[in-house]
């Protein structure tokens, strides 16, 4: 049915417009594309820098309620340590981002 059901929430992953998601300082070994596959153990990682910027923009307007993250469990040292989520801001670089406040 179409109605909204509290607490019954979707992946709204298949919302995604996978053809304008980008994402800057990633490793060209890992690419965003690998968050999309379905395979877990295809992942996302940075190349250098310890942070990744990464929007992804959505075919339709969606309500986010929660994000699940995955890492590998062998490294530590990979598992990501604070995540900002800035709504509405596409294009975003590094610079931008400092002057602005994260909603989440």
């Amino acid at each position: 049915t179409d109605e909204c059901k509290v607490g019954v929430y979707e992946d709204i992953t298949t919302l995604v417009n996978l053809k304008c998601v980008e994402c800057l300082n990633e490793d060209r070994r890992y690419p965003h594309d690998n968050l999309f596959r379905g395979d877990e153990r295809m992942m996302l990682q940075s190349d250098l820098d310890p942070q990744l910027l990464l929007t992804i923009p959505f075919t339709s307007t969606v309500k986010v309620h929660s994000i699940k993250l995955r890492a590998p469990t062998d490294d530590s040292s990979k598992l990501p340590t604070s995540l900002k989520i800035f709504v509405n801001r596409p294009s975003l670089g590094f610079d931008e981002v400092e002057d602005f406040f994260p909603t989440q």
